[in-house]
Formats: C-alpha cells, sequence, structure tokens
C-alpha cells in the first residue's frame, strides 16, 4: 500500500506509515504521532491534570500548608482553573502559559509533604512539566487538523474563513 503523503510503499497489513498517516483512513490528517483523537485525549488530560493543580493549591490555603504563601495559593488555584477552562477551549496560549507557569513555579513546592512513597520531587516537576509541553503539541496539532479541514470544504477561500463573505457553493465554485 503506498502512503498517500510521502510515497513509500508499506506493506499491505500496515495500519501506519512511518511518517505518521493513518494508512486504514488516510483522509483523516495526522501530526507526527497524533491524529486528532488522540490529541484530544491529551488535552482532556492536561486540563485534568492543571484542575488537579488548582485544587491542590486550594487545598493548600484552607489546610494552611503555605504559612503566609496564601495570596500565592489563591493566584495559582485561578490561573490553574483559567488555564484549564482554556484547554477546554482547545488554545494554544493556554497551553503555551499553563507550561511556562509551571516552569516558573518554585520547585520547594514540589518539596513539601514528601513521604517514602511519593514520587521524588525533581522526577515529579519533570513529569508534570512533560505532560504540559505535550499539551501545547497537542493544541497545536488541533488547530492544524481544523484547518486542514476547513480547506477541504467546498470552494473554500481564505476570505471565507475569516468571515468576510459565506463560502462558495459548487455550482459558483464551477463557474469560475
Amino acid at each position: 500500500m503506498k502512503c498517500p503523503k510521502c510515497g513509500f510503499v508499506n506493506v499491505d497489513t500496515a495500519q501506519r506509515c512511518a511518517c505518521g498517516v493513518d494508512l486504514t483512513n488516510p483522509d483523516e490528517p495526522t501530526m507526527g504521532f497524533l491524529d486528532k483523537k488522540k490529541a484530544l485525549s491529551l488535552v482532556r488530560v492536561v486540563r485534568l491534570l492543571a484542575i488537579i493543580a488548582g485544587l491542590w493549591n486550594c487545598y493548600a490555603i484552607f489546610a494552611g500548608s503555605y504559612e503566609g504563601w496564601k495570596g500565592n495559593s489563591i493566584t495559582n488555584a485561578a490561573v490553574y482553573f483559567g488555564m484549564a477552562y482554556g484547554l477546554y477551549r482547545k488554545s494554544r496560549t493556554c497551553a503555551i502559559l499553563l507550561f511556562v507557569w509551571n516552569i516558573g513555579e518554585p520547585l520547594d513546592v514540589y518539596t513539601e509533604g514528601t513521604t517514602p512513597f511519593t514520587v521524588p520531587p525533581i522526577l515529579r516537576y519533570v513529569i508534570v512539566a512533560s505532560v504540559y509541553f505535550m499539551g501545547i503539541f497537542a493544541t497545536f496539532a488541533l488547530h492544524k487538523f481544523e484547518k486542514e479541514k476547513r480547506k477541504k470544504e467546498v470552494g473554500f477561500t481564505p476570505e471565507a474563513s475569516a468571515g468576510a463573505r459565506k463560502p462558495l457553493s459548487a455550482d459558483e465554485a464551477e463557474e469560475q
């Protein structure tokens, strides 16, 4: 089976080409190893992680874990909940800001309350940052998929996507 994207000839039983195209459904766009379904799942995971981080900051406020830092915890909780909402809207900007906010958060937050049964703090920090970084990749992939979907529509013009005029019908497109 020949790949429609790169032209590589794959074995007939191959489900995916080395370039990332799903050979069982070649019309569905992919970005690397992500297809639309995986990208949506990854954005949901990142959104859930942001909600958990916001809830953790709320818990810290009420439990008194951050003595003297309650203002910072309130800000952190608000930012994490706001970014989670932005990810719900599939915002690339919110995905980037969530990653940057997590990188900027002090590492000592990850060292508090460790027990012998918890993940080492630096490893926890790296894992969370990595998941947030994958959220950036997933939101960019989703926007690419939407752009390709709009391009496939009949009579697509850049002006129509910007709302300047309605898309051309099939008859109008043939006339031009």
